[in-house]
């Protein structure tokens, strides 16, 4: 595991995650989940090690829009 893994948890691998670094050069992690599902925090607090709406965003583009925001990252594999 990276450090950047070990600082940002699974946000540093998730679809609906996004980096923001400000004009002072301090970087944030934005759940773009937050937007429609107030389950979530806009900013995380970090490490997450656990989290119901977690897509692996290695994966192809197409398959990151079929979030099922209620499914457990178990479920999302298979």
């Amino acid at each position: 595991m990276s450090f950047k893994e070990d600082a940002v948890g699974l946000c540093s691998s998730c679809a609906h995650a996004r980096q923001i670094i400000n004009d002072r050069n301090v970087s944030f992690w934005l759940c773009r989940l937050s937007r429609k599902d107030p389950r979530f925090a806009r900013y995380p607090p970090l490490p997450m090690w656990r989290c119901l709406g977690y897509k692996d965003g290695t994966e192809n583009d197409e398959s990151r829009s079929d979030h099922k925001p209620d499914t457990f990252l178990g479920e999302l594999k298979n």
